[in-house]
């Protein structure tokens, strides 16, 4: 039982982590500038839904829905998308590295490697 409930606690942070990564709107980003070129009306601002793979940017008149292939590298390194990916992505894999470690754990070792292993789940959910 005291290895199964970090374990569960894991899985469920994974599924929230992976829930939010995939679907949009877990950043929302209010600018026009990105997309200036397009013909639209764009003085009320553009509002961004964002996930860890596409965005969905809607205007006054429009609806966009793209990957971020379709965004020229300097875009995206100028509102921060490439940093947002590489965090999420991380604090995936650390999340699966801690359940995979809990699920390894033995309770006649020493303490460290449990903290360890709390101490990386706070990091994926940060």
């Amino acid at each position: 039982m005291e290895k199964r409930c970090p374990a569960i606690y894991g899985i469920i942070a994974l599924f929230f982590l992976c829930a939010g990564a995939f679907s949009p709107g877990w950043i929302v980003i209010d600018t026009d500038k990105l997309f200036e070129d397009l013909g639209h009306d764009t003085s009320d601002g553009i509002v961004m839904y964002m996930g860890l793979f596409y965005f969905v940017a809607v205007g006054k008149d429009f609806r966009i829905v793209a990957g971020y292939g379709d965004f020229n590298s300097s875009s995206m390194l100028k509102i921060g998308l490439l940093e947002y990916q590489v965090e999420v992505i991380l604090g995936i894999v650390l999340c699966l590295i801690s359940i995979i470690m809990t699920f390894r754990y033995k309770k006649e070792g020493t303490n460290g490697g449990l903290v360890g292993i709390i101490v990386m789940y706070i990091i994926a959910g940060q």
